[in-house]
């Protein structure tokens, strides 16, 4: 299943990998290139890839890259189960990105927090 890429009205914007997702590099580099053709500015994200089956190390060494931080205010990643938040967090601790990154069970509360990062949106 190829990954839904869209913007909401209220800046956001929203990416689902779909369930059982198998995340690799071609993938997180088609969801940059939809998310910088959608919205060319850095902007806030909201990322549902819950109950993820894999995600490729060469995919998660792209989050990390120039073309990805282009877009990128802040990162929310929606998670279901206590084990996806904790390796999330294991991984961004290793691992820090240059850009807010933070797991949510619950859509609302990220939404909330992705707001404040909005104003960032004209930033280079």
């Amino acid at each position: 299943m190829e990954p839904r890429v869209w913007m909401e009205e209220d800046g956001i914007m929203r990416v689902d990998y779909g369930p059982d997702a198998h995340i690799t590099l071609e993938a997180v580099r088609n969801v940059a290139e939809r998310a910088y053709q959608l919205c060319p500015r850095r902007h806030p994200a909201l990322i549902v890839a819950q109950r993820t089956a894999k995600v490729d190390s060469d995919a998660l060494t792209f989050l990390q890259s120039d073309d990805y931080k282009r877009i990128s205010a802040a990162v929310a990643i929606m998670t279901r189960t206590p084990l996806e938040k904790f390796l999330m967090r294991m991984y961004t601790t290793v691992h820090p990105p240059e850009y807010p990154v933070r797991g949510f069970t619950c859509e609302e509360e990220a939404l909330v927090w992705l707001e404040g990062y909005r104003q960032s949106e004209g930033d280079s």
